[in-house]
């Protein structure tokens, strides 16, 4: 039994052919209505929207034939199906005519009752699918199409195969082409395209994300996410692109007050410092109450001046003031970083790894501040990685630029924050995976900051449960330029 009613159009010009017809298909769940032509079936069809027509050929005014044709030529009646049933004589070449006009079933009188059942039932449930898939793509349409944040499907050829109004909005292709291509629409900002051509994960990856500014002004973070068909073949991307504009003005604001609360407060912690550093020393018994407290007061002043330095190294950082620019190894880089933090990774049973090149990869950089970059990330990726997990470095070339990859084996970045995890201060809170940490907040605004001085880009895959990678592209130094 169905658990919905279906309504049943029977269109037949004689009324036993009817009856028999309803006397054999009784059901509970039926509800069945009449036509005795070609016209009063098509007014039918428009007052009662049956999921099931069952129609005879030979009908005055119009014949079955016509009724089909007209069924099919109309949008909001093509999905209907049609069952011709007919007394008369029929050749190969009628029923070809019947079912390319979009008949789906052709069936001569006398029929068998049990036949006809299993027929019209088939054709009732398969209705019934198409109805709930049409009523869930409604819905995702309904969705989409009212979403704040612009939407992209590309498909594997970098074709545009959907966009939503608000990415017609962002793009300025209101009108958009039956053809529309991903670099086209672009071409107004290189660092999108740029960006995309970067993050983009393949088949075997899920999510990626990055930042850029548009040339309007607009800072969008972009999610990208592979499309797999029913055979795992790749087949595209889905980009969902946030206007994050207003939340980076905040941010830049509140960076400006702590920025100068930073300068204010750099002279008088670096002497209370030293003042607690006395205070430490004058204690002579190291078991005492009062000893615990003064080393316990002095990591803290030691801390907030840490974090005031940080602070006024990425305001410098972001003026571009304290770069020495020459030509650096990133592949010395990453095995300086695997020497030193080896032990620590030792010390909390973590596997760390490294899959480098055996010759130079050259970039033009600070060596130091490349080093400090990549560092936070090994750092984070330490952290946050539970004993017996494994942290990797990797670094490749990859048309013309060169991909560092610091990749974990944590909890993850839920979503939902990987939009703005290189903001300033910003901490992921009520995630049970991971353990409280102590540090600033600054680091990866750091690395974002140091990356963006080289001309580069930094971006994120990650998925709960199973760990996190960060990238970080930078453009190669080739033989030609001059340092």
């Amino acid at each position: 039994m169905h658990s919905r009613s279906f309504n049943i159009l029977i269109a037949d010009d004689n009324h036993d052919n009817i009856h028999l017809l309803e006397r054999r298909l009784r059901n509970e769940n039926y509800i069945f209505h009449t036509a005795l032509d070609g016209q009063e079936t098509l007014e039918q069809v428009e007052r009662v929207s049956p999921d099931l027509i069952l129609l005879d050929v030979n009908m005055p005014i119009m014949n079955g034939f016509e009724v089909c044709r007209r069924l099919r030529d109309n949008k909001a009646t093509r999905s209907i199906p049609v069952i011709i049933i007919t007394a008369a004589k029929i050749s190969i070449d009628d029923q070809i005519t019947g079912l390319g006009l979009g008949a789906d079933d052709y069936i001569t009188k006398p029929f068998n009752p049990k036949d006809l059942v299993v027929r019209v039932e088939r054709k009732l449930q398969v209705k019934a699918l198409e109805d709930e898939l049409r009523r869930q793509k409604e819905e995702i349409s309904a969705v989409l199409f009212s979403a704040a944040d612009a939407i992209l499907r590309i498909d594997a050829n970098k074709r545009i195969q959907f966009c939503n109004p608000a990415a017609q909005r962002l793009f300025n292709c209101a009108n958009p082409p039956a053809i529309l291509r991903y670099d086209d629409v672009c071409s107004h900002c290189p660092a999108l395209t740029m960006g995309f051509e970067q993050v983009k994960p393949d088949a075997n990856k899920q999510t990626a994300g990055y930042e850029v500014e548009m040339d309007d002004g607009k800072t969008i973070f972009i999610n990208v996410s592979t499309i797999s068909a029913a055979n795992q073949q790749h087949d595209g991307w889905v980009l969902v692109l946030h206007d994050i504009s207003r939340l980076k003005e905040i941010d830049r604001l509140k960076s400006n007050i702590i920025a100068n609360a930073a300068h204010d407060l750099k002279n008088p912690l670096s002497s209370a410092v030293l003042y607690t550093e006395l205070l430490v020393e004058s204690i002579a018994d190291p078991n005492s109450d009062q000893y615990a407290l003064a080393t316990s007061a002095l990591r803290s002043i030691e801390r907030m001046k840490q974090m005031t330095v940080h602070l006024l190294d990425l305001e410098r950082l972001e003026n571009g003031d304290i770069l020495d620019i020459q030509a650096c190894d990133l592949v010395e880089i990453g095995q300086d970083l695997v020497h030193q933090m080896n032990g620590l990774a030792q010390k909390q049973h973590i596997h760390l790894t490294a899959r480098l090149p055996n010759t130079p990869v050259m970039v033009a950089g600070d060596f130091v501040y490349l080093s400090r970059a990549i560092a936070n990330l090994m750092n984070n990726a330490l952290k946050f990685t539970p004993p017996g997990g494994t942290v990797t470095i990797a670094l490749e070339e990859k048309e013309g630029r060169a991909i560092i990859s610091v990749q974990d084996t944590g909890p993850g970045i839920p979503l939902a924050h990987q939009a703005r995890i290189f903001n300033r201060f910003y901490r992921i809170k009520d995630q049970q995976a991971t353990r409280e940490m102590i540090g600033s907040g600054l680091g990866l605004s750091i690395v974002k900051s140091i990356v963006s001085q080289h001309q580069g880009i930094v971006w994120l895959e990650s998925k709960e449960g199973v760990g996190t990678t960060f990238y970080i592209s930078l453009p190669i130094l080739n033989s030609q330029t001059v340092m």
